[in-house]
């Protein structure tokens, strides 16, 4: 008993030791920032140099200045941002511009998301309470930035899914403005707590808006693992099918508990409350919160950040008809 009790301390003492040489890595932004091997290695992937990168951001600057619908944006860390932004469209101009045009087109289509993103608005602050993000420490061997949600409640009235949208709106809008790197990033969806319920509150309008943000923010999201998924979950891949490409949906695994992610994933890749050595998902997601508190001042900035749109020349990028009255949302049934 004696032995085993050791065992138990020393197996306790060393999590805890990892766990705070991990926290530690999550504060100091190391692990979370674009490594000098990491962009050595994505430059090399995608034909880059420092010459050619900085050649194609003035490109892109210079064509923003040129558009009349859209915003001042000189505030920004405008070389950060515009790096991130090839990266994530793999060394792409044009897909560049056309991310940068849907990115501050849907902040005008759709204020309700994209508008007063304030973290001491009582919604805001409830969404951390009720749906935990944690965005993993390091990278896996292939590349990949591990991000974790999970409803926390099963209560369905506990869950604002707006709320939700327009925090994750912002945590992508961080980490754009930061540098944190997610040029490749595996999904992980707890499904623990959903419920029908919970599936109601999503709207037709607001699954157009999803995949207005996957143009604004081009993630490129190589796996997406669903665990804990409830006897429904066939109505939870329904629901996001006709707004994801077959590609996409091709990348869907499903377990029935999290007893697999160990065998998919490195331990210090994996929460401790999930059986790894990574921080817990609640130390995760209060780190984030207190890290994007931080940053109150650049979200208020982003308010501006938004298309006139009598001033486009050609065609609307997001038509009105796709949502209702000052980018609302209406309910989707399910039967």
């Amino acid at each position: 008993q004696n032995l085993a009790g050791r065992r138990s301390r020393s197996a306790a003492t060393t999590a805890t030791t990892y766990l705070s040489a991990a926290f530690k890595m999550v504060v100091m932004d190391s692990g979370l920032v674009l490594s000098e091997d990491r962009k050595a290695s994505l430059y090399k992937e995608y034909m880059m140099t420092l010459e050619s990168v900085q050649k194609d951001i003035d490109a892109l600057k210079l064509w923003i200045l040129k558009q009349p619908h859209l915003p001042d944006i000189s505030q920004l860390d405008l070389d950060k941002w515009l790096e991130g932004i090839l990266l994530l469209t793999k060394n792409s101009v044009e897909r560049s511009k056309q991310s940068i045009d849907s990115y501050f087109t849907a902040r005008t289509a759709c204020p309700s998301i994209f508008y007063q993103r304030n973290l001491q608005d009582p919604e805001l602050k409830d969404s951390f309470n009720h749906v935990k993000v944690a965005l993993m420490p390091g990278l896996t061997e292939e590349g990949h930035r591990v991000l974790l949600m999970k409803i926390d409640s099963p209560d369905p009235a506990l869950f604002n899914l707006e709320a939700h949208m327009k925090r994750s709106s912002m945590i992508v809008d961080f980490y754009l403005q930061h540098g944190v790197d997610f040029t490749g990033l595996h999904v992980i969806h707890d499904l623990e707590h959903i419920g029908l319920g919970h599936i109601s509150k999503f709207s037709l309008q607001l699954m157009k808006v999803m995949a207005v943000a996957m143009k604004a923010y081009p993630c490129r999201i190589p796996k997406i693992t669903l665990v804990n998924t409830p006897y429904f979950v066939d109505k939870v891949l329904a629901l996001f099918r006709p707004f994801m490409s077959p590609k996409l949906m091709a990348r869907v695994t499903s377990f029935k508990d999290t007893s697999q992610l160990l065998n998919i994933l490195p331990a210090h890749l994996v929460p401790m409350d999930y059986g790894g050595l990574a921080p817990s998902v609640d130390e995760l997601n209060g780190f984030w919160r207190n890290k994007m508190e931080e940053s109150a001042d650049f979200f208020a900035l982003c308010d501006s950040l938004k298309t006139d749109e009598r001033k486009r020349v050609g065609k609307k990028n997001i038509p009105e008809s796709e949502f209702g009255p000052n980018g609302s949302f209406r309910q989707l049934s399910v039967d």
